[in-house]
C-alpha cells in the first residue's frame, strides 16, 4: 500500500480516560516533580502490564465542578485490545500499594467507552532514491 487504504477497517477497543487532578486531598498542589514521576509510574506500569495491547498518552487539561475549585488534571488516555487485562491492570495500580494511591487523593475518575478504531498505516518512502 503506498497511500491510503482502499476501505477503512475497523476495530472495537476499549477507551479508558483516567482524570488525576494536581492537588492532594488537603486541596495542597503536588510539587510537580514529584506529579510527573508518579505520573509516568503509572503509565510505565500499564505497558508493562498490558504488554503492548495498548497505547498510553496524557494531556493536562483544567476542570472545574460545583463543589471543587478550578484545577489542573492529567488526563491519561488508555486505548486498549483486550478489556479485561486493562481494567485489572487498572484496578491494580488503585490498590494501596499501587501508583494511583500515591497522589493522595479522595477520588480519581475512570470512564470506559467501547469505540471503534482504525488504524491507518503507510509504508516508508525510499529515502535513498530521493
Amino acid at each position: 500500500m503506498n497511500g491510503s487504504p482502499d476501505r477503512l477497517a475497523w476495530s472495537d477497543v476499549q477507551l479508558y480516560i483516567v482524570m488525576i487532578g494536581h492537588k492532594d486531598r488537603d486541596k495542597k498542589q503536588i510539587p510537580q516533580e514529584r506529579f510527573d514521576s508518579l505520573l509516568y509510574g503509572f503509565q510505565e506500569a500499564l505497558l508493562e502490564r498490558l504488554e503492548g495491547s495498548a497505547a498510553v498518552k496524557d494531556q493536562v487539561a483544567q476542570g472545574k465542578t460545583r463543589t471543587w475549585a478550578r484545577e489542573d488534571a492529567s488526563l491519561v488516555f488508555i486505548v486498549a485490545d483486550d478489556q479485561k487485562a486493562a481494567e485489572e491492570a487498572l484496578e491494580g495500580q488503585c490498590s494501596h500499594g499501587g501508583t494511583l494511591a500515591e497522589f493522595e487523593q479522595d477520588e480519581i475518575w475512570y470512564l470506559r467507552q467501547t469505540v471503534a478504531i482504525h488504524k491507518a498505516r503507510f509504508e516508508r518512502r525510499d529515502q535513498a532514491g530521493v
